[in-house]
């Protein structure tokens, strides 16, 4: 028995399964490019943006590799947590005119490809967004020109 346990130990090591990854740095979030909804529907996004208004007030975010932001967050460096976490350091800018700007994290757990919640944590405070995936093609054109400048 007892020569059967170094072998029953080594089996007992978990192992990364395919499409896990294991916790350390990353280059990129599993995550379609483009326009993200904040805690609506992609549709209702749509429905509600005003591309007269100002572009606080419009429901949706852009996220690309040119573009590295969710938010207020400047990202920097992206973090695998394992499983389906990441944790995105930055600095997040707040305020009119001078923003202030703070070192901060966002954790997300990404749902699928088209989906994922973020909590951000810094000196001003947490909160909790969902994101999720908006065709490019169904995002009307003063809106996308807003993002695109």
């Amino acid at each position: 028995m007892r020569a059967e346990q170094p072998r029953m130990a080594a089996a007992a090591i978990p192992r990364p399964s395919a499409g896990v990854q294991a916790p350390g740095t990353v280059t990129s979030l599993p995550i379609e490019k483009g326009y993200w909804a904040v805690d609506i529907s992609w549709a209702q996004a749509i429905r509600e943006a005003d591309p007269n208004g100002l572009p606080d007030d419009i429901p949706f975010t852009y996220l690309d590799e040119k573009i590295d932001y969710l938010g207020e967050l400047a990202v920097k460096r992206y973090e695998t947590l394992g499983g389906h976490r990441y944790r995105l350091h930055g600095r997040a800018s707040y305020g009119n005119g001078d923003p202030i700007e703070v070192p901060s994290r966002t954790d997300i757990i990404v749902n699928s490809r088209t989906s994922f919640t973020a909590t951000s944590n810094d000196s001003m405070g947490s909160s909790t967004t969902r994101y999720t995936h908006c065709p490019t093609s169904q995002i009307p054109r003063a809106i996308r020109e807003i993002f695109e400048g």
